[in-house]
């Protein structure tokens, strides 16, 4: 009677594990590691097909830049610096206003939040 109730026991768990082991498996933490590299962002970004043209920056837990998509619409991408996965694609709104250059750099233009427009 104890033998069959050890194996019943014994074929549960087994088959519990199956289970468990499909799951997908989180990196753990590592206190030493600081995040990705830049280059490492950009390739990400890449690979989402959107077309880099800002350089990664850091900013605590998350890389910022900026980036094409496939339509030519200049978008902020915010990517995760530890796992890579990216967590915001928002469209970058495009200026107001006129900006007049002067002497190869844009003026101040007083209808942009900033006071110029970001190109």
């Amino acid at each position: 009677m104890k033998l069959a109730l050890y194996v019943a026991a014994l074929a549960l768990s087994l088959a519990s594990s199956a289970a468990l082991r499909a799951q997908p498996v989180m990196q753990p933490f590592y206190p030493g590691f600081a995040g990705l590299p830049p280059y490492e962002i950009v390739t990400i970004v890449r690979s989402a097909g959107l077309d880099s043209v800002s350089r990664p920056v850091r900013q605590g837990p998350v890389y910022l830049l900026r980036a094409l998509t496939p339509a030519g619409q200049e978008v902020r991408v915010v990517v995760d610096a530890r796992m890579g996965r990216i967590v915001k694609v928002a469209a970058v709104a495009p200026c107001m206003g006129t900006v007049k250059r002067e002497r190869g750099r844009a003026a101040r233009d007083p209808a942009h939040p900033r006071g110029r427009c970001e190109r």
